[in-house]
């Protein structure tokens, strides 16, 4: 479901260590939500963020 861009990333900065560039990462590999993150492998981390050129930091 997609979700409402600003909401989705205001919700990932309550992530503690998680600012604005993280939220914004998080979203271009398609989390929008901490329920999200949570439900992902760590292998999809790993295959969107070569698919993307980079890993977050």
């Amino acid at each position: 479901m997609k979700r409402d861009k600003q909401l989705a990333l205001k919700e990932l900065r309550k992530i503690p260590g998680v600012g604005e560039s993280t939220a914004n990462d998080l979203w271009n590999i398609g989390i929008q939500s901490i329920e999200e993150l949570r439900d992902r492998s760590p292998e999809h981390y790993t295959d969107s963020c070569i698919f993307w050129g980079r890993f977050l930091t």
